[in-house]
């Protein structure tokens, strides 16, 4: 059986793209605590086809929170240089939005509030998810 769930906040402003065919599809990070250390921050990456990256692009934003569920895809391809780059990444059947401030025009309220992120650099993020801000 192959099947991920995670909980985070999006790292950077989703962008929607277009394949060939004329498929929607969006690539994002989802930055996510280890429950068990706050210091150490894993940074999953996932895409969305059709109308669900239609969805994430409209109403989400860097920093919001969101739940994925899905599966995970291993790819792999040659990059400009011609070296061969491995790919693991979730592939997102269901995102939910937890929160966040939705984008103008949006179908949420104003009730979502937008939890800042404070980068220490590129590479790091420190986001504090407390068992109260979990769903279940």
């Amino acid at each position: 059986m192959n099947n991920a769930t995670l909980i985070g906040y999006l790292t950077y402003q989703p962008e929607l793209r277009k394949t060939h065919s004329g498929k929607s599809v969006v690539n994002f990070t989802v930055a996510i605590n280890r429950g068990y250390d706050k210091e150490q921050v894993d940074f999953i990456p996932v895409v969305a086809w059709e109308k669900t990256a239609e969805n994430i692009v409209n109403h989400l934003n860097k920093g919001s929170r969101v739940s994925v569920e899905g599966s995970i895809q291993t790819r792999s391809y040659e990059n400009e240089v011609g070296k061969r780059v491995n790919v693991v990444e979730v592939v997102a059947k269901q995102v939910t939005f937890l929160d966040g401030k939705p984008k103008q025009d949006s179908m949420f309220g104003s009730d979502f509030i937008l939890k800042d992120i404070k980068e220490e650099d590129e590479e790091k993020v420190t986001i504090d998810i407390h068992s109260d801000d979990l769903p279940f």
